[in-house]
């Protein structure tokens, strides 16, 4: 379940519900959320989230250096949560919102 009562930053709650409704959009289309094809559900999710950040990073007023380095805050934080699996039982106990909160924070400060 969606967790979002302590998020402030309307950029998370976006991402996130864009996350969430890639997964309804992979479900309706018969890629169950089970077994091997759960990872492939989250990488897939987290590239519409990933897709969605950076859309809307580049529309920020900012120097190109600094949509440069966002950009890349980006793409570091997207590979170090596939690496994490957070999705899986053993994820699920060490994954912190706080790290995506204060990555979104520090987007568009």
């Amino acid at each position: 379940m969606l967790d979002l009562s302590d998020c402030s930053e309307r950029a998370h709650i976006a991402a996130a519900l864009v996350h969430e409704s890639t997964h309804g959009w992979l479900l309706k289309r018969g890629l169950a959320y089970k077994g091997d094809a759960i990872r492939r559900h989250e990488r897939i999710a987290l590239g519409e989230e990933l897709r969605f950040l950076k859309r809307t990073v580049r529309s920020l007023m900012l120097t190109e250096s600094e949509r440069s380095i966002r950009l890349r805050e980006l793409e570091s934080w997207a590979r170090e949560s596939l690496k994490s699996e957070w999705y899986s039982p053993e994820g699920q106990r060490d994954f912190k919102w706080r790290g995506v909160k204060k990555l979104v924070k520090s987007l568009f400060r």
